[in-house]
Order: structure tokens, then sequence, then C-alpha cells
């Protein structure tokens, strides 16, 4: 379980999912039989069930010879993190704090969600078809040339199949953690915003001034 300061814990679900699928590279953390952490990286599609929208499943694939397959084929639930954006803060960005006390360090902020629920490891080729495709299909949308997994040769495609498994993570509970300074007074908040977009990273800054605003801080 991850630690979550009341100010920074983000319940919403819409949020959750919106992170991670704009950050849909998770890291899949698994404890096997003899207690051995196993860590590996992949790119994850996020399912939600029209008709109820709290059920969540996520997919990927990945080679056969990783062995990483034996952990989901056995265990009873894994973790998958994804991360979103991210920036170091500047005690000089406080600007009430260095007005007045000066008590303050260095600290991060980002944004974060943890996803835990139970992995099926799939070896149906049309399912593993299916998902290699809907996951180049995500990533290729943005694209004004598009490629497709029938540009391929259909000999080459067929042999890469039969060397990958599939992997469905029934998603069984979430924590969401927002860090974006929300615990600090609203005119050293201005000031992370401020110092922020001085570096240039817009984005970040929006972030910061967003989570602050679903917190009532700003």
């Amino acid at each position: 379980m991850v630690y979550i300061q009341k100010a920074h814990a983000v319940s919403d679900l819409a949020r959750q999912v919106a992170l991670i699928r704009k950050n849909s590279f998770g890291t899949v953390f698994t404890c096997g039989p003899n207690k051995s952490l196993e860590a590996n990286h992949f790119p994850f599609i996020l399912d939600q069930d029209e008709a109820d929208p709290t059920k969540l499943t996520l997919r990927a694939h990945f080679a056969k010879a990783n062995k990483h397959w034996q952990d989901f084929e056995d265990c009873d639930e894994c973790l998958v993190v994804f991360q979103g954006l991210d920036e170091y803060v500047s005690p000089l960005w406080y600007e009430e704090t260095m007005d007045t006390t000066q008590k303050a360090v260095p600290t991060w902020d980002y944004s974060a969600v943890h996803v835990y629920g139970k992995p099926t490891l799939i070896k149906d080729e049309d399912w593993i078809m299916e998902q290699m495709n809907d996951l180049t299909d995500k990533f290729e949308h943005l694209r004004t040339k598009k490629w497709s997994t029938s540009d391929a040769p259909e000999s080459y495609v067929n042999i890469l199949r039969k060397a990958v498994y599939g992997l469905k993570i029934e998603v069984t509970r979430t924590e969401g953690k927002w860090k974006m300074s929300q615990e600090k007074p609203s005119k050293d908040v201005r000031g992370v915003i401020k110092g922020l977009r001085e570096l240039g990273n817009e984005p970040m800054a929006a972030e910061v001034e967003s989570a602050n605003i679903h917190s009532n801080n700003l």
C-alpha cells in the first residue's frame, strides 16, 4: 500500500483512469511462490465496462522468454504502477514561507496511480492478436501516417504472436496520489506554479494548479 497524506489522496476514478490512459507504460510487480520480487515494464490497454464503469481490466502482452509469466500463473494479486507528471520543487518557490519562517526544504511533486488485481496469463493466439492490434491502434491513431499490424508480412506476425503471452488483470482496487503541494498555503502554491512556468514546464504548472483547484486550495 502506498503512503498517501490526506491532502494528496485522489479517489476520483475518472481522474485515475485519465492518468492511466495518458501514461499507459506501467510497471507491474509480483511476489512469486519463493517470495522473490519481480518487476517488468509493459504498455497497457485499460478497458472500462460500459454498464459498470467501476469495473476495470488491464491488458498487455510480453515475450515468452520473459520468465515473469511463471508468477502470473501462480500469484493471486499483482500491482501495476502508472506515473504521471513529476518535477523537483525548490523551497525558494514558497513565497509565503520564505517571507516568514523560511522553514522549507526541497521536495518533489508527482502523480501516480497504483492498480491492484488478479493476473491471468493468456495463451490464446486470437486474444493475443487482438491485444497487439488494439495496442498498436492506441499509439498510432495520433499520427498522420498510421502503421497497422496488417502492414507487416502475415508470416512474420504469426511468428511474433506465437512468441508472446497475453496478460489480463481484473482490477480489484486502485489508489491515486497527486502530490501537488496541496498541503501548502495558497500563496506558496502560486509560487510553485510561477516557478514551474519560469522553467518552461507548463504541463506540470497546469497539473499543480488543477490539483489545488480540485482540493479547494486555490
